[in-house]
């Protein structure tokens, strides 16, 4: 189910921003793909490569257009849907690499990561 209150989806833009460092920075190598691959699909790899191909053609644009990018890669590439239909767990904490691979995300997920990025 797709957001569609404004204070959810600002704390979404928000996580998105704050994380692009930190999922660019994986570099991700060829074997990690390769198990993405493996685990879950040709499609959770080719939305890893992809965003890996966003942060590198992108990372010296202005950050409003940064985040614009990032809205609509998000948007189009992860659903934002409950623990327990995600995962089958009623809590369960996704890697930023796992959200790209499974294409979905928590809110709780997102909402917490903003908080502790933004305390460190």
């Amino acid at each position: 189910m797709l957001l569609k209150r404004p204070l959810s989806l600002l704390v979404i833009l928000t996580f998105l921003l704050l994380s692009l460092p930190l999922v660019a920075d994986l570099n991700i190598s060829s074997r990690v793909l390769d198990k993405i691959e493996a685990q879950y699909n040709k499609f959770a790899r080719k939305r890893v490569e992809d965003w890996q191909k966003l942060v590198a053609e992108n990372k010296d644009l202005p950050e409003a257009e940064k985040l614009e990018l990032v809205n609509q890669f998000f948007n189009t590439n992860v659903l934002f849907i409950d623990d327990i239909d995600l995962w089958n767990k009623k809590d369960y904490w996704a890697t930023p690499l796992e959200m790209l691979s499974i294409g979905g995300v928590t809110v709780k997920t997102i909402r917490s990561r903003n908080i502790s990025r933004l305390k460190n």
